[in-house]
């Protein structure tokens, strides 16, 4: 932990701040983001204000430093189905920016598995402000026949959560995230005849393509 706050020393945490971090240890990451640089309409943003004007400089020049570093930076929204066609070929994890206040909604906890179903939530029970909080999840699938995404949660203790595809997009392109995602390789994880036409299904994407999940791949 100390080393880690060593090369992290900032409590305010940005995405490109865990890109570099992951890409020290060596993992390939891809930053998708709708905005390269800290976002101006943030300074007035309760979540951001109290350390918004160190965090830009920090930021714009973390972001200036990506592509030395080996960090490929993808400016654009990156449609739903991109995201499930790629979870569905399960060769890529994929680190989320989201508004916790968007996920706190009809929690409950079956098998070890903790459900979010609604699409209401009142933030003051669940701990939160009426503000963005935002907050990072691990989104480890996609199941097709639920439409629904599995996501580990530091918060959430030892439950992985299912969450509907709905209540995923409205958490991740919520004011305040960027719609931010850091997309990951799985280590020796290739792609087979199975996962290809899990992909077709939902059309070739540009996203799996920009993390290497190709077709070809399956031949090696």
């Amino acid at each position: 932990m100390a080393s880690l706050r060593s090369l992290c020393s900032t409590t305010s945490v940005w995405t490109v701040d865990l890109a570099h971090l992951l890409r020290h240890f060596g993992l390939d990451v891809t930053l998708a983001t709708t905005m390269v640089g800290a976002n101006p309409g943030y300074f007035h943003e309760g979540f951001y204000m109290e350390n918004m004007a160190e965090d830009q400089c920090r930021v714009t020049q973390l972001f200036k430093e990506a592509e030395r570093a080996g960090i490929s930076i993808d400016q654009r929204s990156v449609p739903m189905r991109e995201l499930q066609a790629c979870l569905l070929a399960g060769t890529h994890l994929i680190i989320a920016l989201v508004d916790k206040r968007r996920l706190c909604c009809s929690f409950m906890c079956r098998g070890g598995v903790l459900q979010v179903g609604g699409v209401s939530c009142i933030p003051s029970i669940c701990g939160y402000g009426e503000a963005y909080t935002g907050h990072y999840v691990v989104v480890c699938g996609y199941n097709a026949e639920t439409d629904s995404f599995i996501l580990q949660d530091p918060a959430a203790g030892c439950c992985n959560i299912t969450v509907t595809s709905a209540t995923f997009d409205s958490a991740r392109k919520a004011w305040g995230t960027d719609e931010d995602l850091l997309i990951v390789p799985v280590a020796g994880k290739k792609v087979s005849a199975t996962d290809i036409h899990k992909v077709q299904v939902y059309g070739k994407t540009s996203l799996c393509d920009r993390c290497r999940c190709k077709a070809d791949t399956a031949t090696k």
